[in-house]
């Protein structure tokens, strides 16, 4: 299993009126298709929200990979049921990773997360993995 720095840098949102700017840390590992991350974030509400999800990469092209994800966050107004106590919100979607080996950067992860329930709007988050110095 391989385990990499995550640093989390911008989201587009399909919406107006969230930040762009989303800075955090993790640790994102990866045993073959199989992924796991978790880590923490300033998010688009202004908050701050911790994560943990699990993926899968179901198709690799040129060094680009492709998969999915679920997983859990802090930091939201409400659950996906609306609950506005819940401490929990699931999240799911699209990962795209493409391996770069550009200086310290491993590779370069964008996540498409689809609207749900009016809850959230859709949106794209970049990511990178920083290499441990050789």
């Amino acid at each position: 299993m391989d385990c990499l720095p995550q640093i989390h840098t911008i989201a587009i949102h399909a919406e107006a009126g969230y930040r762009s700017v989303v800075p955090g840390i993790g640790i994102l590992c990866e045993s073959g298709t199989v992924m796991g991350s978790v880590g923490g974030y300033s998010n688009s509400i202004g908050r701050v929200s911790d994560y943990a999800v699990v993926g899968k990469y179901f198709f690799e092209r040129a060094s680009i990979r492709f998969g999915v994800f679920t997983g859990l966050s802090t930091g939201y107004d409400k659950d996906i049921n609306g609950d506005p106590s819940s401490q929990l919100t699931p999240m799911m979607g699209m990962m795209i990773s493409k391996e770069l080996n550009w200086g310290p950067v491993h590779a370069l992860n964008l996540v498409l997360v689809p609207q749900v329930n009016g809850l959230t709007p859709a949106f794209v988050q970049f990511n990178f993995t920083i290499a441990p110095p050789k």
